[in-house]
């Protein structure tokens, strides 16, 4: 009988693309092989080709690099969480920085990139699951299909707990039709649940409650909705810079507390003068880190329930230098700036500045600038337009482990501008 398996292809990992996959060719065509290393040769199967590429699903790897380590997790391959459990830290970080490196050297940029890694497993504070009728997992990568799991190693130990306890609580209350997603967000010991289900019905959490314990909370929605609290505790409670903090289920925060802090340090290293602008300011916390240390910082941030948690966040510490903003950046930021502001920070969305935003800060007597991302493509192409700035340091932070993603700090300096054109800036700043 004839066989209708096609023959897998082959190639040897030339370079890395943007998403830490590795970068063959083939028939003329460039090939994305995801989980492969520089130096490998792989058997890979074309899963999406076009004219001028080739997406493709790893076979199997014929000469495997001596970097090549086996990945602690069963569900490394099949998840589409994780992309670098193949090899070891360092090596994920030489992989991030020369990817780093091609980005910025569009900008002409040849200087040394600062890599900060502290931790590689065990390190998120919160997860999102989907449900199925196989219970709690994670999706594979580009698709709709759950993988299913017990655990997850690049979770905090807490959260791991939890998944048990929920797994149990699901598959007994038979909830498995009923349940779209399930997020957990932990700090130490305690932690928020919140169940959000595809329908309404009624439901006794009280047994689940008694299973996690005190200092945790639960909380349901029903089809995405605003989460309501049921029973337990209502937020997570803080102590950051000296800055007291209560999250809530659905507040805003990095995932990684270690590197989060090394972070915020950085940034308060390299504010320069007492005035600080913090655009896209979330949730307030930097800004009020900021405040703390007896700056002026104004933030700016568009969303209400991100500015309501930052105004509680200055009454609850009483920051009278912290002062909050709610609105479009783009509109507030060219109101605001005064000849006074020194430094100005923005934290944007993957998106990245609004061309408002760009132009403020091009046209602003703020001698520093502090760009903070997740999303290096987009930061690189609104550096190119801060074009009254140079870039003066570089540092990469790798605040999601064996993902392919990791948060970028560029500090920028003003250029020197003729009398002229400085005068004119004054004015208008005026």
């Amino acid at each position: 009988m004839k066989s209708d398996k096609k023959p897998s292809l082959k190639t040897k990992i030339i370079d890395y693309g943007y998403d830490c996959e590795g970068v063959g060719k083939y028939d003329g065509k460039v090939v994305f092989v995801p989980f492969s290393l520089k130096g490998e040769e792989v058997e890979f199967l074309p899963a999406k080709v076009t004219s001028s590429f080739i997406k493709a699903k790893l076979v199997g790897v014929t000469n495997p690099s001596p970097k090549r380590i086996n990945p602690p997790c069963k569900y490394f391959g099949r998840c589409g969480g994780c992309k670098l459990q193949n090899i070891g830290l360092a090596d994920e970080m030489s992989i991030k920085q020369e990817i780093a490196e091609k980005h910025f050297a569009k900008l002409g940029y040849s200087g040394a990139i600062e890599c900060i890694a502290i931790n590689d497993y065990f390190y998120r504070n919160k997860i999102k699951l989907f449900c199925d009728k196989n219970g709690l997992g994670l999706k594979e990568a580009a698709s709709n299909h759950i993988v299913s799991i017990d655990s997850c190693i690049i979770s905090n130990n807490r959260i791991n707990e939890i998944i048990n306890c929920c797994q149990t609580f699901i598959k007994a209350q038979k909830l498995e039709n009923k349940l779209d997603t399930l997020l957990i967000r932990t700090e130490g010991q305690h932690a928020l649940i919140h169940f959000n289900f595809k329908e309404k019905f009624e439901l006794d959490f009280q047994g689940l409650q008694i299973m996690l314990g005190s200092g945790s909370g639960i909380f349901c929605s029903i089809k995405g909705g605003q989460p309501k609290h049921i029973i337990g505790a209502e937020t997570l409670a803080e102590n950051l810079f000296g800055i007291k903090i209560n999250y809530s289920v659905s507040t805003f925060k990095q995932v990684n507390d270690q590197v989060a802090q090394n972070l915020y340090q950085k940034v308060l290293d390299n504010i320069l003068g007492d005035e600080v602008i913090n655009a896209y300011s979330g949730a307030g916390l930097l800004t009020a880190i900021i405040a703390k240390q007896g700056k002026k910082c104004i933030g700016i941030e568009i969303g209400e329930s991100e500015h309501q948690d930052a105004q509680k966040l200055k009454e609850e510490n009483n920051l009278k230098k912290m002062l909050n903003f709610k609105g479009d950046c783009g509109k507030i930021l060219p109101q605001i700036i005064t000849k006074s502001i020194s430094t100005i920070i923005v934290d944007p969305a993957r998106a990245g500045c609004d061309e408002a935003v760009i132009k403020a800060i091009n046209s602003s007597n703020a001698r520093r600038v502090i760009y903070i991302s997740c999303n290096i493509p987009t930061q690189v192409r609104d550096l190119q337009k801060l074009s009254n700035y140079n870039i003066s340091s570089i540092s990469i932070f790798n605040m999601f482990p064996k993902t392919a993603k990791v948060e970028s700090l560029v500090i920028l300096d003003k250029k020197k501008l003729s009398k002229n054109l400085q005068e004119k800036l004054e004015r208008d700043i005026l």
